[in-house]
């Protein structure tokens, strides 16, 4: 059953993250998927710490209202 959810939670994930602009589904990736530190993100991108910082705020965000959206369906 638990395997199940899982697999309903992953969907539910991939739909949110497939919603998200192309700079912010990155972002969230290299993070999170990929494991890299702010910092080597940050120079990847060719941007500040704080800059990241701010973009990935704002992309969580936006991700975590998309799933919102996708649970009220």
């Amino acid at each position: 059953n638990g395997d199940i959810e899982d697999r309903i939670s992953n969907i539910d994930l991939d739909h949110a993250l497939d919603s998200l602009p192309e700079d912010q589904r990155e972002i969230i990736i290299l993070r999170y998927a990929n494991e890299l530190s702010v910092s080597d993100i940050a120079n990847m991108l060719g941007i500040s710490r704080f800059a990241l910082r701010r973009r990935l705020k704002s992309a969580l965000s936006e991700l975590k209202a998309s799933m919102e959206g996708d649970d009220r369906k």
